[in-house]
């Protein structure tokens, strides 16, 4: 879907690792400094605010999510937010 991105992240070494936070904001920047210097549109906002997250507790909630990520694009056409 073009108007969002899902993800899986490993945070494999707790107490090391860096904030949610700032993974997500690090990419958010990142990313939006590109599209805006392939747009020729330096400063345009890309993202919005925020995000979603979720902790995954178990190998079975892993599969769901993972499953959730596969079929998104086909839900794409139904999506209340495209019409």
């Amino acid at each position: 879907m073009p108007n969002h991105v899902h993800g899986i992240l490993f945070l494999v070494r707790a107490g090391h690792a860096p904030p949610l936070q700032t993974v997500v904001g690090s990419f958010k920047s990142a990313t939006a400094r590109e599209v805006n210097r392939v747009r020729g549109n330096p400063g345009a906002t890309v993202w919005q605010r925020g995000y979603h997250d979720h902790i995954v507790r178990d190998e079975e909630d892993l599969e769901r999510i993972r499953e959730y990520i596969a079929t998104n694009p086909a839900r794409w056409l139904s999506d209340p937010e495209n019409v």
